[in-house]
């Protein structure tokens, strides 16, 4: 019998084994990347049938801007504020524009912060309806950084009057 303790599959960290189901199935307590704790069957785990909680997979997947999901939004604000060699460094980076350590070291928080600011800013009633939403991810204070208590969504043409050329 495989001991799967401490494997990691997916955003799943494997705790401990826990009782057998009713097919006498091995079942784990396990942990997802954002805190929260489930039990599932061990082959679904080792065979990639399960990734994580539904909140986490479901914010990989979700989207608010123009079909783009929040994950692609978190590698586009690392992008420009690390990258050196991203078009958009210069605006952001090299003004000294940066994201929160703990987001840079653990971009899947930074992509669960945004989930949970976008349910506070639209609602749960709409998780469907993403797409009918024309909102995007902006800085309250256009000088400072990408962190906690400074993001939040708008419209387009609120964040454009939010820009460094009407300050």
């Amino acid at each position: 019998m495989m001991d799967i303790t401490d494997n990691i599959y997916g955003l799943w960290t494997v705790l401990e084994e826990v009782e057998r189901d009713k097919n006498n199935n091995r079942m784990w307590l396990v942990v997802c990347e954002c805190g929260d704790s489930h039990v599932r069957r061990q082959s679904n785990l080792v065979n990639g049938h399960t990734q994580g909680c539904f909140r986490c997979i479901n914010a990989s997947r979700r989207t608010y801007e123009r079909g783009k999901p929040f994950s692609v939004t978190v590698m586009n604000c690392l992008g420009r504020c690390t990258k050196k060699n991203n078009p958009r460094y210069k605006d952001y980076g090299g003004r000294g524009i940066s994201i929160c350590p703990e987001w840079i070291d653990a971009p899947g928080e930074f992509r669960l912060y945004l989930v949970e600011l976008w349910y506070e800013t639209v609602g749960t009633h709409s998780l469907k309806r993403y797409g009918q939403h024309d909102l995007t991810l902006d800085r309250i204070d256009n000088e400072s950084h990408y962190e906690p208590g400074n993001l939040r969504f708008t419209t387009m043409a609120e964040q454009v009057y939010n820009s460094r050329r009407y300050k």
